[in-house]
């Protein structure tokens, strides 16, 4: 080690005489670790599901127990509970059921759930009194902003304990969560009314429970106010538990066991195969192994294609980074060559002078590493979002790898040295160097002759061209293939969703549906309040009606359905595909009582602003049925309407009506009142298409949003931000992660540029340097400093355009060709997240080639 100690001064002493170097490597290793990190971050849960489900299970409980009205064996994740539908004809197991299983000396504590009542204290019902009814009247007879909603838990004082760790004092008791207060606007001892709505047929993850507690009313007193961010209620069991009692079949039962011996995972999956649910404290505190959990159904294919995916990702970044390091190593190298010739020369092993690259390579990659890993840490926990550990650990490492990989080339170089040339600091160049008289016309010459001199003497020292170049290129290339592959997949999802409203535009349905009258009323009521344009009712199929389809020009197979494009794309023959891959649109709009049929007028059409609602509208009204799968609309440009009375039941003729075939639109039949009355098919208001007075980006869909819940919590609004001004679309109502991308790409392409202008700048000191001994100015000298600079923009720039447009179109057709992102994956660029991309980083670039310019009096002689 002693004989490398003076090699490793000297390796110390170079990084610390070149700090500017030194800070850029540093910053460009650090710079992608952080925005990884930070990604990751954004996107880990506060809490695994785990952990979630071990919070939740209250202090003293051995488990959760829901016995389920499924109707059969069910299968689960020891800390998730599946959303399987519900048996209306089922009955859950008793009490006396479970027991047998569970093990002995255990106690079921039975707790029940309301659906989501209305909550309100205008009305003259006194604490402790129920009556029945028509909760259409009730609410009605009330202004929207003296209702809101709340759930509702009951269950006897000791169960409560468990639950919430107090119970209230009487039968006429309520504990309220902060949030519900808050929300009512009630305080202690104030009295609080609740009102069970009318069912509205859809069944929820407990079974038929709307329907067991529909149109009823009870007066509370609030006991008790306790911290919690959902508007929650607890109530001894005297309103809901009876109702539920005298009607259980189709409602689950929920339970807390308590005991001194733990609940199984086998004793689980017995309970499993009766239908019954179970979240133990043991199981999870305990986790089985991966052979005894329930298979989980894997697709190999998709699987397999997105840790290509990941692989691509990683190398690609790792080939970025390599490419933005090597140059600095290797300029170090060439930098230290006196040095290093002058140890060999004394004695030392060129190939131990070579280890000191690699060691400071170690040094700098842990260093840059460790930055990157401290920043994401600094960052997470501002955001208060989990660190991922094992992802630092992971990009640390990964840190070390690259560093020593890039000083590879470097270790080389010092191992072949020859300490003669060394000593004489000899190097080659590539043409003839720069006579006097060259340097002398250097300060005069126009703009145009600069660039010309910059580019020929670019040629010359490509050692320090070449790196700075290919760093543009790598960025240029990455920035390109970031804009490309955003507004391909963006574009790939727009081309195959559905929605009611275009982006800008809005919808309000009702949360908790009460009749056609109050739920206009409550929505109108809101839309009072808001800034809206327009406006234009929506209707669907009521429950008492029929299910409706178009019938398809061709049946495919059982567990088969029609391909996206067959759906899509009219002049595509109709291909049938499994049914995991096959086109199923969904409901978006926020209802509990709509479907796939709506009944709208021609001009609430024109609100909706998709694209054809104008053509669509004009069909309307012509008397046609607007559909959203093109394998329905037959080739005499009609649609043959059927319906059925339940899912069991097998669909009968109804008409045959003109159709028109609209891309896009989420219903699959949009039909006027007039044709609904004709067919005799009963109707129900489900919401309201809203042109809002100006268009909704994101921050405006939010407080949009947010001002219809301000008026009551009953509204539901349904908001489509429009794109932001780089082009990137919102996931839901957050920012597009393809943001911070852009803008973590764009910084590292700064930092890489101007790393590469550092690590010519030693070179270019000896020509400017002679510029300025002649007699040039010291404008001119910049101005011939940014030629240099512009040089290497004017060649990198468009060579990665070139290069990332021409990775991006290969991964994308090798995607498409996988047909898992759909038939619709072409490329399609961003175009202003580009240019605002290359313009930070070519603006950057020349402010700092400015400012790594060379001092002035560079030759200035030291006595």
């Amino acid at each position: 080690m002693g004989g490398m100690r003076p090699l490793l001064r000297l390796a110390v002493r170079d990084a610390r005489r070149h700090w500017v170097r030194t800070g850029l490597m540093l910053a460009t290793i650090a710079l992608p670790i952080l925005a990884v990190l930070v990604l990751l971050s954004s996107l880990t849960p506060q809490v695994t599901p785990r952990q979630e489900a071990l919070d939740a299970l209250p202090d003293g409980a051995r488990a959760d127990v829901t016995a389920s009205t499924v109707g059969g064996p069910v299968q689960q994740l020891p800390e998730q509970l599946p959303p399987v539908p519900r048996d209306p004809s089922a009955r859950p197991s008793a009490p006396e059921e479970l027991a047998r299983t569970l093990p002995s000396g255990s106690t079921l504590h039975e707790w029940w759930v309301s659906p989501e009542l209305i909550a309100t204290t205008a009305l003259d019902l006194p604490a402790g009194e129920t009556r029945p009814a028509e909760a259409a009247q009730v609410v009605g007879s009330l202004e929207a902003r003296q209702l809101t909603t709340v759930t509702l838990r009951e269950a006897d004082a000791q169960t409560l304990e468990l639950l919430i760790g107090t119970a209230p004092t009487g039968a006429d008791g309520l504990v309220l969560t902060q949030a519900a207060a808050e929300a009512t606007g009630v305080g202690e001892g104030e009295v609080l009314q609740l009102i069970a709505p009318p069912d509205t047929g859809w069944m929820s993850t407990d079974g038929r429970l709307s329907g067991a507690v529909e149109n009823s009313q009870r007066g509370y007193r609030v006991d008790q106010v306790i911290p919690g961010d959902q508007a929650q209620a607890w109530a001894l069991p005297e309103w809901i538990a009876p109702m539920i009692a005298a009607d259980q079949k189709g409602v689950d039962r929920h339970f807390l066991v308590t005991g001194e011996q733990p609940i199984t995972w086998s004793q689980t999956k017995t309970l499993n195969s009766d239908g019954v649910f179970v979240i133990s404290r043991d199981v999870l505190e305990n986790y089985p192994p991966r052979a005894e959990l329930y298979p989980v159904p894997v697709d190999l294919e998709r699987l397999a294609i997105m840790a290509v995916l990941l692989g691509t990702t990683a190398v690609g970044i790792t080939a970025l980074l390599a490419v933005l390091v090597t140059p600095a190593f290797v300029v170090g190298a060439t930098r230290m060559r006196r040095e290093l010739g002058v140890m060999v020369a004394s004695g030392a092993r060129p190939r131990r002078a070579g280890a000191v690259f690699m060691l400071q390579a170690v040094v700098m990659g842990a260093a840059g590493g460790l930055l990157g890993v401290g920043g994401a840490a600094v960052v997470a926990a501002i955001l208060a979002r989990p660190f991922p550990l094992l992802a630092a650990a992971a990009a640390l490492l990964l840190a070390v790898l690259v560093a020593l990989l890039c000083a590879l080339p470097a270790a080389r170089a010092v191992a072949r040295l020859d300490p003669v040339d060394a000593l004489a600091d000899r190097r080659r160049l590539s043409r003839r160097p720069r006579t006097r008289r060259e340097g002398t016309m250097l300060g005069r010459l126009p703009l145009p002759t600069m660039l010309r001199l910059a580019a020929r003497d670019a040629g010359r020292h490509r050692a320090r061209t070449v790196p700075a170049v290919a760093a543009v290129l790598a960025c240029t290339a990455a920035l390109t293939a970031l804009s490309i592959m955003v507004g391909s997949t963006q574009s790939n999802a727009d081309d195959q969703a559905t929605a009611m409203v275009a982006p800008g535009r809005a919808g309000m349905g009702i949360e908790t549906p009460i009749s056609d009258e109050v739920d206009q009323a409550v929505i109108h009521a809101v839309l009072a309040e808001m800034p809206v344009a327009a406006h234009g009712e929506l209707w669907s199929i009521s429950k008492d009606g029929p299910l409706l389809e178009a019938a398809p020009r061709q049946q495919c197979g059982p567990e088969e359905g029609v391909s996206v494009r067959s759906a899509l794309d009219p002049s595509a023959p109709i291909e049938c595909v499994r049914w995991d891959r096959a086109w199923s649109p969904g409901l978006g709009f926020p209802t509990w009582v709509g479907n796939e049929v709506t009944i709208m007028e021609p001009e609430t059409m024109r609100l909706t602003g998709l694209p054809g609602a104008e053509e669509a509208a004009d069909a309307l009204a012509a008397g046609a049925v607007v559909i959203n799968d093109a394998t329905r609309l037959h080739s005499d440009g009609t649609v043959e309407l059927r319906a059925s009375a339940d899912d069991a039941a097998g669909f009968t003729p109804l008409a045959t009506v003109p159709g028109h075939f609209l891309r896009g639109a989420e219903p699959s039949i949009t039909m006027t009142p007039q044709m609904a009355q004709e067919l005799e098919l009963p109707s129900r208001y489900v919401g309201e298409i809203v042109v809002p007075e100006q268009e909704l980006d994101l921050a405006a869909a939010q407080a949009w949003g947010d001002q219809a819940r301000e008026v009551t919590t009953l509204a539901w609004p349904l908001v489509e931000p429009t794109p932001d001004a780089l082009g990137f679309a919102a996931w839901g109502l957050g920012p597009s992660p393809a943001r911070p991308l852009l803008w973590g790409l764009t910084c590292l392409a700064v930092l890489a540029t101007l790393l590469a202008l550092a690590l010519g700048r030693k070179d270019a000191e000896t020509d400017l340097g002679t510029m300025q001994a002649i007699g040039a100015r010291p404008g001119q000298v910049r101005r011939y400093g940014l030629a240099q600079a512009g040089i290497v923009l004017l060649v990198g720039v468009p060579t990665g355009l070139v290069l990332g447009a021409a990775v991006s179109v290969g991964l994308l057709a090798a995607l498409r060709a996988s047909q898992e992102f759909g038939p619709f994956l072409h490329p399609t660029l961003l175009p202003v997240a580009l240019a605002v991309g290359l313009t930070v980083m070519i603006g950057g670039s020349l402010l700092g080639a400015l400012v790594i310019a060379p001092r002035r009096g560079v030759l200035t002689r030291r006595g």
